[in-house]
């Protein structure tokens, strides 16, 4: 990596591919945060949630009912409890 750290790396990769996408014509939104904590994060995480059940209700798809996410705990509960 020719001195560059794993962040370097990181950005890089954000930026050419964010690059590439708009060069092929596709729109591309990207997202500058303020800082990586707690607050900034659990913004964000509002703001998808929002955005997919959006989408849900104008693609008519219920984003919420996902079958296999909860078949997953009830399976890690299993495990975990030594069953």
């Amino acid at each position: 990596m020719n001195g560059h750290g794993i962040g370097d790396l990181l950005r890089v990769e954000c930026e050419s591919t964010i690059e590439a996408v708009r060069r092929s014509g596709v729109r591309a939104t990207a997202l500058t945060l303020p800082a990586l904590d707690e607050a900034t994060m659990s913004s964000l995480f509002m703001i998808w949630e929002l955005v997919v059940a959006s989408l849900g209700e104008v693609l008519d798809i219920d984003a919420f009912n996902q079958p296999g996410v909860e078949l997953g705990k009830v399976i890690a509960r299993e495990r975990l409890a030594g069953k």
